[in-house]
């Protein structure tokens, strides 16, 4: 038996054996490296003929074991390699510790986990002096080793900060006040964004180029921001190993970018990268890994819908709608809503512009009655308008100024309404008791000329894009099909 086994057997104590022995009964079949580990446990030891590759995996498999009954018995919440490395250094296993630090320091760095890094340089200070006291070169190396993954830690936090801030800032996904138009200039001017080598790390340069992307995307800088967004699916792709634990990053970029593509009508490229990830990134994802592949759902139906409305291949989309549908509808709310919303707009407005007003409907009042209305507020306001309008296009007009009374009232009591909301709802009041098809055409020309003026300020174009009031309001004018107009 070799030595770095037979030596850790001689220290364990008859609790951890019992533990282990216990957890391998446990397995309804026990396979041939189980056997060996009962069998190496026994009171009394018997000569194995196992081969030396089987005595160094049971050496590492014991010691996994035993950090488990660790864990089990302390209630420790330090990370197991930590663990693996303070059982071994109380056994008085220093060489072993070391051995083994070496190999999770390495796995801690490949992984870019500078916090796990910082707590194996802990222990391998202790290991150290307790190997070689004093040993002036090790110790300035691990200073040295230290200083950096604490300024690792550091940029990575800073970074992150500056990320959830701007989530917390987009909750509804739009910019609704003065004070918030405020703190993403802040945000946007942060020395941070300067350039890329500000993010000394690779999962800095993450954030650095999710919130680079984002804003420029934000501020209608699309070349640029596509730039950046292909370097972020580069960086995940060339660092798989980094990131295989943030693969949900890695899909909500996809979904980005392939938004973004849409709106440069790269439609056949979209369709490639859809493909990919229902053929290849759905296959890296366990099968535990619900929310995740909840996400991963979520962004092909949404990038697949978009990808429909802004190519106008209606019929294929309308082929898919039912049971795009059915899918999302079997998807957990929890933790989801901001996608599921853009998932049901996006069905919404795809029956909408076909004509199919009760599946619309149908949908539009789902988001109503399901969702916060203060996460991704601008889509339940054109929810709501697509509403009055669908009213308007089966003809209830006498219900009209009811409809929009009681629409304006909603809004305003949960978010308030923005100056080009009330202009929109405005146009389809009447004050004759009885009007007719005709006697809201001339509010819709006013109208229209008034969206033509707002749309020249850029935020209030880019606000327009969720919802093309304009087109429907020619294809009312002129007496054209809105599909004629998009």
């Amino acid at each position: 038996m070799n030595s770095k086994l037979s030596t850790l057997l001689s220290k364990m104590n008859k609790n951890e054996v019992h533990y282990i022995e216990s957890l391998i009964l446990k397995k309804t079949t026990p396979d041939s490296l189980d056997k060996f580990i009962l069998e190496i446990l026994r009171p009394i030891k018997k000569k194995s003929k196992a081969s030396p590759k089987m005595e160094s995996i049971a050496y590492y498999n014991l010691i996994e074991l035993l950090t488990e009954y660790y864990i089990r018995n302390t209630q420790n919440t330090t990370h197991r390699f930590a663990i693996q490395t303070q059982l071994l250094y109380e056994k008085m296993l220093f060489n072993e510790a070391f051995t083994l630090l070496v190999k999770n320091k390495k796995n801690a760095s490949e992984h870019d986990n500078y916090y796990l890094i910082l707590e194996l340089l802990e222990w391998e200070e202790k290991v150290i002096n307790a190997i070689s006291p004093q040993n002036a070169d090790e110790l300035r190396r691990i200073i040295k080793e230290r200083n950096h993954a604490i300024s690792c830690v550091q940029n990575i936090n800073e970074y992150h900060s500056l990320s959830n801030e701007l989530m917390i800032l987009l909750k509804t996904g739009s910019i609704r006040s003065e004070e918030n138009l405020n703190e993403l200039k802040r945000i946007v001017s942060s020395e941070l964004l300067a350039n890329e080598d500000k993010a000394t790390c690779l999962t800095a340069k993450m954030y650095y180029y999710v919130l680079k992307s984002g804003l420029q995307w934000m501020q209608n800088d699309f070349e640029p921001s596509i730039k950046n967004m292909t370097k972020l699916l580069g960086l995940f792709e060339e660092n798989a190993k980094v990131f295989s634990s943030n693969i949900l990053s890695y899909i909500i970029s996809y979904q980005n970018y392939l938004m973004l593509a849409i709106h440069q009508k790269k439609h056949l490229l979209v369709e490639d990268k859809l493909l990919f990830l229902r053929n290849e990134v759905s296959k890296k994802i366990p099968e535990n890994f619900t929310y995740t592949l909840c996400n991963l759902e979520i962004t092909i139906a949404i990038n697949f819908l978009q990808n429909t409305l802004s190519s106008k291949n209606y019929e294929k989309g309308l082929k898919q709608a039912k049971q795009i549908e059915k899918k999302i509808l079997k998807l957990p709310a929890t933790n989801l809503e901001p996608q599921l919303i853009l998932a049901y707009y996006n069905l919404a407005y795809l029956y909408f512009v076909t004509d199919k007003y009760s599946e619309a409907l149908h949908i539009l009042n789902y988001i109503n009655q399901n969702f916060k209305i203060d996460i991704r507020t601008h889509l339940h306001v054109f929810a709501s308008v697509m509403q009055v309008i669908i009213h308007y296009e089966r003809e209830n007009y006498t219900l009209m100024n009811h409809i929009i009374r009681s629409t304006k009232n909603r809004l305003m009591k949960n978010v308030g309404l923005k100056s080009i909301e009330n202009t929109i709802l405005n146009a389809f009041y009447t004050k004759k008791s009885f009007p007719e098809k005709s006697d809201f055409i001339p509010a819709f020309v006013s109208l229209r000329e008034k969206i033509t003026e707002l749309e020249k300020d850029l935020e209030n174009a880019k606000y327009l894009m969720s919802f093309n009031i304009k087109a429907w309001l020619t294809s009312k004018i002129e007496d054209k099909t809105l599909t004629e107009l998009l």
